[in-house]
């Protein structure tokens, strides 16, 4: 069996461009709390050289790791410092 590439689950799960960088497909929203959702669930794709913009959230993330390289992950609250995360193997 061929291993599919970045432009294959692109294609196959129908993802486009999200705002902040990579593509994403959203699969699940839950009900509205005031201003916002209280969670959403997503599949989100880098390719290789791609940039998530750093974002301020206002629902918690859940993420899982399928393929591909580790992805670093940079995050800050307000009166900390700055911390690193790895998702991935």
């Amino acid at each position: 069996m061929t291993s599919l590439n970045a432009h294959d689950w692109i294609r196959k799960l129908n993802l486009e461009p999200h705002p902040e960088g990579g593509f994403y497909k959203q699969t699940y929203a839950a009900e509205a709390l005031e201003d916002h959702v209280l969670y959403t669930s997503i599949y989100f794709l880098l390719r290789a050289g791609d940039v998530s913009h750093f974002h301020r959230l206002k629902s918690d993330e859940l993420w899982y790791f399928h393929a591909g390289s580790p992805l670093e992950i940079h995050m800050a609250e307000i009166g900390d410092r700055p911390r690193q995360g790895k998702n991935g193997i």
